[in-house]
């Protein structure tokens, strides 16, 4: 049958494939920077700086709180989008399905956020050497620049993406067949 468009069932049907696995593509690339990001701030500013002896063990858990549990969990996420697959729609959700009890860490590291910024502030001003530490990560280049407080928002930033790739989710799974 065919549409208003001139398309048949099987072409609208193949536009919505593709659709969806552009869309997956989209999510796993997404996703991919991310986790990458968080594994930089984890090798450049992370364990690096829980080794320093200028950081007492209070400071280090304010200022990166859960953060290795968060890139555990999206290294994971990653792992389920990239599962094999012919349906784009099931991959990317048994993927968020497998990993949505392990979001509730996100509540840990986002209650933290400010007193994470709080206590770097704190830290630089004292003129502890941490200043110069962080210039110093800053510098390296898989950093490309970005400060540690550009790093530490990138979780909260991830976490507010949700709910938007959530509001797609329904446009890529509705019935191809005309006329609906």
């Amino acid at each position: 049958m065919q549409s208003p468009s001139g398309r048949t069932d099987a072409q609208r049907t193949e536009l919505v494939r593709q659709r969806n696995r552009e869309h997956a593509r989209s999510t796993r690339k997404r996703q991919k920077a991310y986790v990458d990001d968080l594994d930089t701030m984890l090798r450049v500013y992370v364990r690096p700086a829980r080794k320093l002896q200028i950081l007492t063990a209070e400071q280090k858990s304010e200022i990166f709180s859960n953060v290795e549990d968060l890139s555990k969990c999206n290294a994971a996420l990653l792992e389920q989008l990239q599962a094999p697959g012919d349906d784009a729609v099931a991959t990317l959700a048994r993927a968020f399905i497998a990993v949505a009890p392990f979001f509730k860490l996100y509540s840990t590291y986002c209650g933290n956020y400010q007193r994470a910024l709080s206590t770097v502030a704190a830290c630089r001003a004292s003129g502890s050497g941490l200043s110069e530490v962080l210039a110093s990560c800053s510098k390296n280049k898989d950093a490309r620049g970005l400060s540690l407080e550009s790093f530490l928002i990138k979780p909260v930033q991830r976490l507010t993406k949700y709910p938007l790739f959530w509001k797609d989710l329904p446009t890529m799974s509705w019935p191809v067949t005309w006329p609906n």
